[in-house]
C-alpha cells in the first residue's frame, strides 16, 4: 500500500530535496580530485545522493545526483560533462531509492536492504561513466584509465552513506524531521508507541489514586458504623 504524504510533510520533502541537491552540488564542487585522461574529476558527492535516494526516495535521489552533480560540473569548469553527469548520477540516486523502496516492502532489514540498494547503484556509476567517457573520447582504452578512480569513489560513497544512516537513525528527533521515510518508519513508530504509552500512564495513575482513596473513606465510614 502506498504510503500518503500529508501537505505538511510534502512541503517538507520538498525542501529537504532541495537541501540534498545543493549539497549534493557543494560537496562535488569543493572536493575534486582531477582526472587528466578524460578531462573530469572523481569526488566524494555519490556519499549524499545516495543518502538521499535511501533517506528520502527515488526522487529526492534522482534530484539530488542528477542537478545536484550537474551544477557542481558547471560550476568547476567542467559543462561538457554537465549533460553525462545529469543521467549518470540522476540514475544513481534514483536506482537506490527504488531498490530500497522494493527491499523495504518484502521485509528485508532497513540496512541491509541499504546496502543492497547503495551498492549496485554506485556500479551504475562507474559503468556510466566508463561508456560516457568512450563516447566522448573515442576511445575504451582511455575510458578505462579512469574505471578504477570512479569505482574508489562509489566504493568510498557508499561507506560514507551507509555511516549517516547509522548515525542519523541513533539521533533522537531526526527520525521525526524525516517521518515520511520508509528508512525511518520504525524509528517513528516507536517514538509514537512510547508517547501513547506515557500519555495513558498519566490518567490510569490518577484513576488508580482515586479509587485507593474511595477505598480508605469506605472503610473509614465501615469503621464508624460498627462504632
Amino acid at each position: 500500500m502506498k504510503k500518503r504524504i500529508s501537505g505538511r510533510e510534502m512541503t517538507k520533502k520538498t525542501v529537504l530535496i532541495a537541501v540534498m541537491t545543493a549539497l549534493t552540488a557543494a560537496v562535488t564542487f569543493l572536493v575534486r580530485i582531477p582526472t587528466v585522461a578524460t578531462e573530469g574529476y572523481v569526488n566524494p558527492g555519490d556519499a549524499v545522493l545516495l543518502f538521499a535516494g535511501v533517506a528520502l526516495g527515488p526522487a529526492a535521489g534522482f534530484f539530488a545526483g542528477g542537478l545536484g552533480s550537474c551544477l557542481a560540473d558547471i560550476a568547476a569548469g567542467y559543462p561538457h560533462w554537465a549533460v553525462p553527469t545529469l543521467i549518470i548520477k540522476g540514475i544513481e540516486g534514483m536506482t537506490a531509492g527504488f531498490l530500497f523502496k522494493l527491499f523495504y516492502r518484502i521485509n528485508l532489514n532497513r540496512f541491509l536492504a541499504a546496502v543492497l540498494s547503495v551498492v549496485p547503484s554506485a556500479i551504475i556509476m562507474a559503468a556510466g561513466y566508463l561508456f560516457a567517457s568512450a563516447a566522448m573520447k573515442g576511445s575504451f582504452a582511455v575510458a578505462v584509465v579512469d574505471l578504477p578512480g570512479n569505482c574508489l569513489q562509489g566504493l568510498f560513497g557508499v561507506a560514507v552513506c551507509l555511516l549517516i544512516l547509522i548515525a542519523t537513525s541513533k539521533i533522537p528527533g531526526f527520525a521525526s524531521l524525516v517521518g515520511f521515510s520508509d528508512f525511518y518508519a520504525n524509528d517513528v513508530a516507536k517514538r509514537k508507541v512510547s508517547v501513547t504509552e506515557n500519555h495513558r500512564s498519566e490518567p490510569y495513575t490518577e484513576i488508580s489514586e482515586g479509587n485507593a482513596r474511595e477505598e480508605e473513606k469506605d472503610v473509614n465510614a465501615s469503621d464508624d458504623s460498627r462504632k
